[in-house]
């Protein structure tokens, strides 16, 4: 495949930029032309485990759930690395603040509840868990799919069972902090490892925030004085003033256990009901106007200064940001074999990478053989290589000189497309 970009910058985060990119060489005759997504990020030779790969591995073991993006192609240069996915809609975070105040249905409240709970157990199935459920990363399709969320960015995923015993990992209390401060879970924040639990409690939160129009804690800014507050509150005092299903959901995902199997499709069935006749397939309709409507803060405010604070955290030997960030092999160095470092005088971060607990086995082997499963049954979403960089059409990074000549490696060690 060979794609161009840069005529349009559709966002950015943590660790890279989303361009939209047009197909300009492909394998499918239909993809020639199209308009996908390109996700790109610093990349240097010491990144023993690339983010972007790893991401791509994860939207290759969860294909087949409608709420899963396709996952096109996979590449890497000396200095980048690049996925290209269908491109989607808006965010649910940006489709929220289009909408009047307390003009979100509760019908539209429960299918999008149900859409993000039904993808989410499709996750854990598949043995994974996204550590990051936010608004922000689900995202609406397009045109027949306009109306269904799609979850996207499994940069920070992981496995929560081990692929050898097939049973669950053991619990760390000094994992570290993984997600994003107001959607994180409480054991999260305490710094447990991630499990289905912890991805449960963020979409209840998602769901108080739907509810409610807000979190109670949406102005704190550290973790420090988030957590008493985080405990203070029951689904009671979250979902104030609404069906009492809610409130249940709430307070059944805060008691989760560790490696207990959350109840999707009793919640599922539960949602529904508080809309009789509701289909099973519903999707989101911007044009509903039934009542009620949704988005009324609670009444209650609850006061937390006595609250008891949780217990600290042992001592931790390193960073695990740091770990997750810099990763293995990449802390001898910041720069590729090449004698250059995408992040010196560049506007680009530094290498990002994945900890080696957090693959899903042989990243590019699991690739590798999706491509050639797929070939074999001629499935929709088959699997490409970028086999040049591509080209950016439209300005350029930052760097210090010139900006220096990629060429795409074609050795098992760092480029594969998918």
């Amino acid at each position: 495949m060979r794609i161009s970009y840069g005529k349009e910058h559709l966002g950015s985060g943590r660790h890279g930029q989303v361009y939209a990119a047009t197909s300009t060489m492909a394998a499918r005759s239909d993809d020639v032309g199209r308009v996908f997504a390109l996700k790109k990020t610093a990349v240097t030779n010491h990144v023993r485990h690339p983010m972007l790969l790893h991401e791509a591995c994860a939207l290759v073991l969860l294909r087949g759930h409608p709420s899963v993006p396709r996952v096109v192609a996979w590449g890497r240069s000396q200095y980048f690395e690049y996925l290209v996915m269908d491109r989607l809609g808006s965010t649910l975070d940006q489709t929220l603040k289009t909408i009047e105040p307390h003009r979100l249905t509760l019908r539209n409240a429960i299918v999008l509840v149900c859409q993000m709970l039904d993808v989410i157990e499709h996750v854990h199935e598949k043995g994974i868990v996204h550590c990051d459920i936010k608004p922000r990363n689900f995202v609406f399709g397009t045109k027949e799919h306009a109306g269904r969320l799609h979850l996207i960015d499994f940069g920070l995923s992981r496995p929560w069972i081990d692929p050898t015993t097939r049973k669950p990992f053991p619990e760390d209390a000094n994992f570290g902090f993984r997600g994003t401060l107001h959607f994180a879970s409480r054991h999260v924040h305490l710094g447990h490892t991630p499990s289905r639990r912890d991805d449960m409690e963020s979409l209840a939160y998602i769901l108080v925030k739907l509810l409610t129009g807000t979190l109670p804690w949406a102005d704190t800014k550290e973790t420090e004085d988030l957590l008493p507050i985080l405990f203070a509150y029951s689904g009671k005092t979250l979902c104030e003033g609404y069906d009492d299903v809610f409130a249940r959901f709430v307070d059944d995902v805060l008691g989760l256990q560790y490696d207990e199997t959350p109840k999707y499709q009793y919640w599922r069935q539960a949602f529904r009901d508080v809309v009789p006749g509701l289909p099973v397939d519903a999707v989101y309709d911007p044009e509903d106007d039934s009542e009620p409507h949704v988005g009324v803060p609670p009444k209650t405010v609850l006061r937390c200064d006595d609250h008891p604070k949780p217990a600290e955290r042992e001592p931790e030997d390193s960073d695990p940001l740091l770990e997750r960030v810099l990763g293995g092999a990449s802390r001898s160095k910041d720069g590729g074999q090449h004698g250059f470092a995408p992040n010196w005088g560049s506007s680009w971060l530094g290498a990002s990478a994945i900890r080696a607990g957090d693959v899903f086995g042989d990243e590019f082997a699991i690739v590798n053989l999706k491509e050639e499963e797929e070939e074999e049954e001629e499935e929709e979403g088959g699997v490409e290589f970028i086999d040049v960089p591509p080209d950016y059409s439209h300005g350029s990074a930052a760097y210090a000189g010139m900006t220096p000549l990629e060429e795409m490696k074609n050795d098992q060690s760092s480029t594969r497309c998918i």
